[in-house]
């Protein structure tokens, strides 16, 4: 369970950084 719980807080962190440098990267195109 600990593992499981630790693989989806990568996950989500993952997902708000790959989020954060898509907003990025759109400001920069833009």
């Amino acid at each position: 369970m600990l593992n499981l719980d630790r693989i989806l807080n990568q996950e989500r962190l993952l997902r708000e950084m790959t989020g954060l440098n898509r907003q990025a990267f759109n400001e920069l195109l833009s």
